[in-house]
């Protein structure tokens, strides 16, 4: 009898299981945003998995509490359609690679110069830089003074490189041209 029990109550608890996944496939199925919810989830690597439950989870209980104020307060929540779940950490120092050129060749550094270049070109159309200027204003905020000075004085070197190439390419017949 004892093993009927048993049995009975094993049987018992596999019919909840059952029922259990049953209801989250059919949610799943009905529901896009929650599937939507589950597969983003999991893109997200497994060590941040926990705060960001916890970092829902707050702002689930808070649009729930504010939910019984808001008729008497006219304040209610709604979703912010632009959050950011990740903030940017700015290291102390740069990491030892950044701080040395060792290993790159010449080539790469034309090249690298070449990216820098071509980024710039972007960065100054008109629709760029009113995209771009806030964010710049926050990291020169962000980073040490002395860190702000030595970009100004790389911009100003920059600018007295480009100068000496112009300069040359005026009394140039192949302007542009790569000196050998």
């Amino acid at each position: 009898m004892a093993d009927g029990a048993a049995k009975g109550a094993q049987l018992d608890a596999l019919s909840a299981l059952l029922a259990t996944a049953r209801d989250l496939s059919v949610e799943l199925a009905n529901d896009a945003s929650l599937g939507r919810l589950l597969r983003a989830f999991l893109m997200l690597p497994t060590e941040d998995r926990d705060a960001m439950a916890a970092v829902l989870e707050r702002a689930a209980a808070y649009r729930r509490a504010s939910e019984h104020g808001a008729e008497a307060t006219g304040i209610r929540l709604v979703p912010n359609p632009n959050p950011r779940l990740y903030v940017r950490v700015v290291d102390p120092a740069p990491s030892a690679e950044l701080t040395t050129f060792a290993g790159q060749d010449h080539d790469e550094l034309v090249l690298a110069a070449i990216r820098l270049t071509k980024l710039a070109v972007i960065l100054d159309r008109p629709e760029m830089r009113s995209e771009w200027t806030p964010s710049a204003v926050e990291a020169f905020r962000l980073v040490e003074p002395k860190e702000r000075a030595a970009y100004v004085r790389l911009a100003r070197y920059a600018i007295e490189l480009i100068e000496a190439v112009e300069r040359e390419d005026a009394d140039d017949p192949e302007p542009g041209a790569p000196k050998t």
